[in-house]
């Protein structure tokens, strides 16, 4: 399976709106507006179209200061609405000077479960579980990857689907690619796909 630039940027093109403006002078400019990649995200179990997770930014988040950032939603056997299964915040100790992200998964009572650092997902004691690398997410020390983000969906090792997307991620962050796979992989409290 080979991904190129003209799909990501294809997506860039499909994910975008074009806004014109006048400069001073009176010529019209056009502006491209891209999509955020990491806003709002369902991800539907492969084939049944029914939500599994739901990644929503929270309300308050994005202040450096233990807020969170985003609220993971588990929608379980049918149920509607979801309940929370994560919070992410960006602790208050956190954000390390030389610009690697710094995260913790919390579940919904607010206990440390898991932590992003940079390209890598470790638990509780300081393993490292998954790392993000060149769009995809491989075990620690792996050569290829466990999960591979093509458009909307995301396919096992082996090709074979397990989640679609709505909308796609192949062009989202490393931290959103890492907490996805912890979803699938059951790691960090959550329950997996069975």
């Amino acid at each position: 399976m080979v991904k190129t630039a003209w799909s990501g940027i294809a997506l860039l093109f499909m994910s975008t709106g074009c806004m014109a403006h006048e400069d001073p002078a009176g010529a019209s400019t056009a502006e491209v507006v891209i999509a955020n990649p990491d806003g709002p995200v369902s991800l539907m179990e492969a084939g049944s179209g029914d939500i599994r997770w739901q990644i929503d930014p929270a309300e308050d988040g994005g202040e450096d200061d233990g807020t969170s950032l985003w609220e993971i939603l588990n929608f379980g056997d049918g149920e509607e609405g979801g309940t929370i299964l994560w919070q992410v915040v960006d602790p208050r100790d956190g954000g390390e000077d030389d610009g690697t992200i710094l995260w913790e998964i919390l579940n919904a009572d607010g206990r440390f479960m898991c932590r992003i650092s940079g390209p890598y997902l470790s638990d509780v004691r300081g393993r490292l579980l998954l790392e993000a690398r060149a769009g995809d997410v491989y075990a620690i020390g792996g050569v290829s990857p466990r999960y591979v983000f093509v458009d909307d969906e995301v396919l096992a090792a082996d090709g074979s689907p397990l989640l679609t997307t709505n909308p796609a991620q192949e062009s989202a962050s490393d931290a959103r690619k890492l907490l996805i796979a912890a979803l699938v992989e059951g790691r960090c409290g959550s329950p997996g796909l069975p």
